[in-house]
């Protein structure tokens, strides 16, 4: 549980370091999510390469040892394995990075809670509850950061000026534009190009209020 908890962690610490140097790299007029660079280009990328090996481990483990096949392949932790271990590994071996799906280990969160009750750290079942919450809140907020950074990134690709809807926009701001929408603020300072940024939206707020 520990390691576990320390290696979706540090996926999401990569995950926003390599989102700020992607940023940072790109020329902004001509930045577009699905963009590839070179692991060479961010040496932080065989870090991620390592954890996608533990990943890797962990889900062939979880495959053994599981009872129903069925459930296991439907667990939300496999589906993160489904879009983040396969393209991963394929983009490390062609020396390219893409950022993707990354954000979907975030699922393993959870797990945190499981560690602090298995170290003593929090007892009780109110807080054990709270905690709980607190993960579900905040996990379901970066996931959903992610995706709507995905979305964006893409545009409308089945319309004929889908890409040029198409933008990169920092996880940071995703961030802040999800807090800021789900607070009822609404500065207007970030909002959604595309029409499936906007449908991601208005179920988000709804689901989030």
């Amino acid at each position: 549980l520990i390691i576990y908890s320390f290696c979706v962690v540090t996926s999401f610490v990569l995950y926003v370091r390599l989102d700020y140097y992607f940023y940072d790299d790109q020329i902004p007029s001509k930045r577009n999510f699905l963009s590839c660079f070179t692991a060479s280009q961010a040496p932080i990328v065989h870090a991620d390469f390592g954890i996608n090996i533990f990943y890797a481990v962990v889900f062939v483990i979880r495959l053994v040892a599981s009872n129903s096949t069925l459930s296991f392949w439907l667990t939300m932790d496999t589906m993160a394995d489904h879009v983040t271990l396969l393209p991963s590994l394929i983009m490390y071996i062609l020396n390219r990075h893409l950022l993707a799906f990354q954000y979907a280990r975030l699922v393993g969160l959870r797990f945190i809670v499981n560690t602090l009750i298995y170290c003593s750290i929090i007892r009780g079942e109110k807080y054990i509850r709270l905690f709980n919450l607190l993960i579900q809140i905040i996990s379901v907020w970066l996931i959903s950061a992610g995706f709507f950074q995905l979305i964006e990134g893409v545009g409308d690709f089945w319309l004929e000026e889908g890409l040029t809807s198409a933008g990169f926009i920092s996880f940071h701001d995703c961030f802040y534009f999800l807090l800021i929408t789900m607070s009822t603020v609404g500065y207007g300072d970030i909002s959604p190009r595309t029409i499936l940024g906007k449908f991601f939206i208005i179920l988000f707020v709804v689901v989030a209020l």
